[in-house]
């Protein structure tokens, strides 16, 4: 009939149901016999596969926009499984598993090596710009170089023009004193 699973799956229920019940009402004593029969657990084991294993399924985790996390966590699960088995051994879905790991780490690949290009043609861009403006500069030394001369040879220039005038001056003053010494001797001889 069709209430047969149903009533077998009632029966498990209370018969272990009774067990657990048997379990508690023995005595304290046995159970402390049958846990010192029971040996230590053993230190958890390390599988070397593993630890090798442990940069890929980090770089994994690193997987940008082409995963979500779910898929991460699902390919990061299933990656130790798939990839412990010998090529010839593997399943169908372990294979299909590897490929989407290879296109995943490809995509990677691909997306590091663009910005690895993009950060190169910046470097190259900033060299040029680096000579272009070293060149800039060494001919603005030259230009400052070439007016300090000009303005020096200005200022030799503008330094005889004032001795010439001072000497004019001079010169000129010496003319007047003596045209008024003469002057005052003409206005002497004529009185």
């Amino acid at each position: 009939s069709i209430f047969a699973p149903v009533a077998s799956l009632c029966l498990r229920i209370l018969l272990s149901y009774k067990m657990v019940k048997r379990a508690a009402s023995q005595p304290a004593e046995s159970k402390a016999k049958k846990e010192a029969k029971v040996a230590p657990a053993p230190a958890p084991v390390v599988d070397p596969f593993l630890e090798e294993l442990a940069p890929v399924l980090a770089l994994l985790g690193e997987a940008g926009d082409d995963l979500n996390n779910s898929s991460k966590e699902m390919l990061q699960a299933m990656a130790p499984f798939c990839l412990r088995a010998c090529k010839e051994e593997r399943h169908d879905y372990q294979n299909q598993v590897i490929e989407v790991l290879e296109k995943t780490f490809k995509g990677m690949e691909a997306e590091r090596e663009s910005l690895v290009a993009a950060a190169q043609q910046q470097v190259e861009e900033a060299e040029a710009e680096k000579a272009s403006s070293a060149q800039t500069l060494v001919e603005a030394e030259a230009a400052v170089k070439e007016q300090e001369q000009a303005k020096a040879s200005k200022d030799a220039a503008q330094q005889e023009l004032e001795a010439y005038v001072a000497e004019a001056s001079t010169k000129l003053q010496e003319e007047q004193g003596r045209e008024k010494s003469l002057a005052g001797e003409q206005s002497q001889i004529l009185e």
